[in-house]
């Protein structure tokens, strides 16, 4: 008859197999009573844990010299290895008193349950102290690099600033400047005006006064509109010197 089961059944069939199970289950209701929780992890009960909180520590009960990979043969016949170890898996970095116990003579591995039961649980603690402290650390590191990123933030917001208001005090020169240059071009122009009054009435009698006055009042009217002074361009609003600092910039006086 094929029973689907028949493997699962035979798993423990075996005395090695049976006496496996039964140091699993003492061990299990020790850690049990504690409060603590056993996990089996696969279907051959090859991979094992128990769980502290939320701390988990893998072990293992196999027979000694076998392979943590190799499957637990469920079949009962041939001799086969009749000892058996359990080994607790650390992480590297972790350092226990003991994490390895095996059957010796005159000493079983159902006489170091205890002993097994308090390793067990000092890994718990070791990996739950790790955890803490890699957390504090990840804490720290992240706080660091969170106030080095709003630094760097500050410093180029300050930089940005900085080169923004140069600017502003370059375009307020600029103003200056323009402003100086349209100033000599009006006098230039009055300048230029007198002299052509001059020499015309001196070198140029046929040029009536009438034509000589229309021609001077249109080019005085052009250097009045490009004197600062004449035309108030000087009082008008400066946005370079409200965008520096617009509480400290006063209000210029309107044209008259």
């Amino acid at each position: 008859m094929n029973d689907e089961a028949g493997p699962t059944r035979t798993l423990y069939d075996s005395p090695l197999q049976r006496r496996r199970l039964s140091i699993l289950n003492a061990l299990f209701l020790a850690l049990q009573r504690c409060e603590y929780t056993a996990l089996p992890l696969s279907r051959e009960g090859q991979e094992l844990r128990i769980q502290v909180g939320y701390q988990r520590v893998p072990f293992t009960l196999n027979p000694i010299g076998q392979k943590r990979s190799a499957k637990i043969s469920p079949t009962p016949d041939g001799p086969g290895p009749d000892k058996l170890q359990l080994e607790i898996e650390t992480f590297p970095g972790f350092e226990l008193p003991r994490s390895h116990w095996q059957d010796e003579d005159g000493r079983k591995l159902e006489d170091q349950l205890d002993e097994i039961a308090v390793e067990l649980l000092v890994c718990a603690e070791i990996h739950y102290r790790e955890s803490a402290r890699c957390t504090h650390e990840w804490r720290i590191e992240r706080k660091a690099q969170l106030e080095e990123e709003a630094r760097q933030r500050q410093v180029e917001k300050e930089r940005g600033e900085r080169e923004h208001r140069a600017a502003l005090q370059a375009q307020r020169a600029q103003r200056l400047l323009g402003e100086a240059t349209a100033l000599r071009n009006a006098k230039a122009i009055r300048e230029y005006v007198d002299e052509v009054r001059g020499e015309v009435s001196e070198v140029l009698p046929s040029i009536s006064r009438e034509e000589l006055d229309t021609w001077a009042t249109w080019a005085l009217s052009q250097a009045d509109a490009i004197d600062p002074i004449r035309s108030h361009a000087f009082l008008q609003p400066d946005p370079a010197s409200d965008a520096l600092d617009p509480s400290a910039s006063p209000r210029r006086p309107s044209p008259r």
